[in-house]
């Protein structure tokens, strides 16, 4: 079995991105991936994507937990990248009311 690993931290916004390719399904990941993806601001977690064993497909926003429809590799990084950029926003315009 191959595994490719991508990793991309901005340690000034606690982001860390991590996505494994596992390269075949498995009954826990049947796309192949086995993945978890953050983005956390002052220790706490604002967005994370993963799937891990047993739960499968899910997102974490803030406190909030839902499962995940994954479509795509492609897909799930621009859901991803979609979620940090308005939880940065949200948490920007509150770290600057104080």
């Amino acid at each position: 079995m191959t595994t490719v690993s991508l990793v991309e931290a901005d340690l000034s916004r606690d982001r860390v991105v991590q996505v494994h390719d596992c390269l075949h399904p498995t009954p826990d990941h049947p796309h192949g991936l086995k993945y978890r993806r953050y983005c956390g601001h002052s220790g706490r977690c604002l967005v994370r994507y993963e799937n891990e064993r047993g739960k499968g497909d899910h997102e974490h926003i803030g406190a909030n937990e839902a499962p995940y429809r994954f479509v795509s590799l492609t897909q799930s990084l621009a859901d991803f990248a979609a979620d940090v950029a308005q939880a940065l926003e949200t948490t920007d315009e509150s770290d600057h009311q104080h």
